[in-house]
């Protein structure tokens, strides 16, 4: 039988020697010769083991060993993420969401990953969409993420045509911040005078006028720029 952990076949019972079977060459068959270069190419073209997945996924994805030992467990869910690694570089957060978003969709739902409705090319997107500040983590996993399970826009589509694309633009940005600090003149001292952790107030407040569209990263960066 073959072991498909440590990539061995094991001898699972005993026989005697083959003459006891009455084995004897078939005169009418001939010999099958079969290359190295054949034996190579038939490698090649089978999927790969679950062991060869995991140290794959730890060496070159860099992922953590729990990760990869998690995504690795089923098969189909290795498959998956390896076809998603060939459409981002992005390991580490496609494996986040392998491992959470996706993971706790299938298991509410009893799912299989070959059940799952949405293909690599989309949650690729997806991550790219977040990568590039053009949605939060937050829109893209709970509000885009179920569109695409019964959608046939692409993930930038759905966030477009429901006005999730964040706001990125400084003219705009600086404008919201001016109105948040013009109504926060006693909260300005504050933190000037040291209570940082008023950051969160502006923050949220900017987030509130743009209608949660305001890229929060580039808002703190903004505001920080504007009070210290």
């Amino acid at each position: 039988g073959f072991n498909a952990v440590n990539g061995k076949t094991l001898s699972q019972r005993h026989k005697e020697e083959a003459n006891d079977y009455r084995y004897f060459p078939e005169p009418d068959l001939q010999p099958i010769i079969i290359s190295k270069e054949y034996i190579e190419n038939i490698k090649k073209s089978l999927p790969p083991l679950p062991k060869e997945l995991l140290e794959k996924f730890i060496s070159e994805f860099k992922l953590s060993k729990y990760d990869a030992k998690i995504i690795t467990e089923d098969k189909n869910t290795a498959l998956y993420y390896n076809k998603l690694c060939k459409l981002t570089k992005n390991y580490k957060a496609a494996a986040n969401l392998m491992n959470g978003t996706i993971k706790s969709y299938l298991n509410e739902n009893a799912k299989s990953i070959e059940e799952f409705e949405i293909s690599p090319q989309n949650i690729a997107e997806l991550i790219t969409l977040i990568d590039d500040n053009k949605v939060s983590n937050s829109i893209a996993t709970g509000k885009i993420f179920p569109l695409l399970l019964s959608s046939d826009l692409s993930p930038e589509k759905i966030a477009v045509e429901n006005n999730w694309i964040q706001e990125s633009d400084t003219d705009t940005l600086l404008s919201l911040i001016n109105e948040v600090i013009e109504k926060y003149p006693d909260k300005v001292k504050e933190y000037q005078s040291g209570k940082k952790g008023l950051i969160g107030l502006f923050i949220g407040e900017v987030m509130k006028l743009s209608k949660g569209k305001a890229d929060p990263k580039l808002t703190n960066q903004l505001i920080r720029k504007k009070l210290d």
